[in-house]
């Protein structure tokens, strides 16, 4: 998708970490809100992918950082808001994309995966949803966007977080539906 700044600008001046960035939805995630203008702090473990979205990006005139590492650590959250903060001067939202999945019959799913999968599809996303959230609302915009797949398509359809509470819709597992996101 090629980038056409005098078209494609309705996240212009807005940044967001967009997590699960070097391959898959997350890749186009990532591709798609640097097309329509936003800057985007990609963030994955696999580096080199990473670096392929981002050249990706930066081709077609787009703007992102890279962030390598590991969403489940705790520290995580706040070094991909400073990051979007360092690069982009400030942060609007994110779009968690990294996830697992483990396909087989309930019997074969070991107390270790599925805590695993627990880990980075909803515990991960909640403290970088609240983080963002926190940055957001320190520099006087009153909650964060958190934006799934189909906030993307249709970005009048924005989920605030604020001091009323959190809508989770992360992978059918907080309410709200499933979906990606």
């Amino acid at each position: 998708m090629a980038y056409n700044s005098s078209v494609q600008t309705r996240l212009k001046d807005h940044a967001y970490i967009v997590t699960g960035a070097a391959s898959g939805i997350g890749q186009g995630v990532a591709i798609r809100v640097a097309a329509e203008g936003g800057g985007v702090v990609l963030a994955d473990l696999n580096e080199d992918g990473l670096r392929e979205t981002a050249a990706t990006i930066e081709k077609d005139g787009g703007s992102c950082t890279v962030l390598a590492g590991d969403v489940t650590e705790a520290k995580f959250p706040e070094r991909a808001v400073a990051c979007a903060q360092s690069a982009f001067g400030g942060i609007d939202g994110c779009v968690p994309c990294a996830g697992i999945i483990k396909i087989r019959s309930i019997a074969e799913v070991t107390r270790e995966e599925w805590e695993a999968v627990l880990e980075l599809n909803l515990t991960a996303v909640f403290f970088l949803d609240r983080a963002v959230a926190e940055a957001a609302k320190a520099a006087g915009h009153g909650g964060a966007i958190v934006l799934s797949l189909i906030h993307i398509s249709e970005p009048t359809r924005r989920t605030p977080i604020s001091d009323g509470g959190l809508w989770v819709k992360k992978k059918g597992g907080g309410g709200g539906g499933g979906g990606g996101g």
